[in-house]
């Protein structure tokens, strides 16, 4: 089994407009109940216009940096793809932003009515099912003091990321948070609903997610 963890960085919040900046992830195979690190990536993705002067302030990604260091939008769709099999957990902090974003991706280059199928395990989720607001990742790395800066790059954010599903790993079976994803009843799902997984409401520190799968 492996699992790949991923962070993205876009060019806005509209994942019909907006495109994919940055693609950082770590891919790891389960050995024997042992994590083995089989890739560390980190790749810019040249999307062709320059970047709002909001996103660069918040990223520090420039227009230069994605034009001298940038993959191409299709390169990056077959690189994701050989990270991925059927049976490859995709995991990340807030996940259905990530996800809906490759899945707009994919459905670029290979169909229109694209949807994952794989196992999802939103990290964001079990944070929030433990512990009151506020939920940010930089708010994870404070509580577990995590010795990795939330710098909004993706390859730091991820390396953050997995660091603190290690503390709640000791916390709580994550296992059950598995294709399970909260979302703040005010604002409802983000993006691309995932036809496999079940969407909960989560106010925060209510165990939501563990009650509702105890009941189930």
């Amino acid at each position: 089994m492996k699992i790949l963890f991923f962070d993205l960085e876009t060019s806005g919040l509209d994942f019909y407009e907006n495109q994919i900046i940055e693609f950082g992830a770590l891919l790891y195979e389960i050995r024997d109940n042992k994590a083995i690190l089989l890739k560390e990536i980190d790749e810019f993705v040249n999307i062709g216009y320059s970047l709002s002067e909001d996103i660069v302030k918040l990223t520090h990604i420039t227009d230069e940096m994605l034009l001298e260091k940038g993959i191409s939008e299709y390169d990056l769709f077959c690189l994701i793809e050989s990270l991925i099999d059927e049976n490859t957990i995709l995991s990340a902090y807030n996940i259905q932003f990530d996800i809906t974003f490759i899945t707009m991706l994919f459905r670029k280059y290979i169909s229109k009515n694209f949807v994952f199928n794989n196992p999802l395990l939103d990290v964001l989720a079990v944070y929030k099912d433990l512990y009151p607001f506020p939920h940010r990742l930089k708010d994870a790395i404070l509580k577990y003091d995590v010795d990795v800066k939330n710098t909004h790059r993706a390859i730091d954010d991820i390396k953050a990321t997995v660091l603190v599903l290690k503390h709640l790993s000791l916390e709580c079976d994550v296992k059950k948070y598995i294709n399970v994803i909260g979302y703040h009843s005010d604002y409802g799902i983000f993006g691309i609903k995932m036809p496999h997984v079940l969407y909960i409401i989560q106010r925060g520190g209510c165990k939501e997610i563990l009650n509702y799968k105890r009941v189930v």
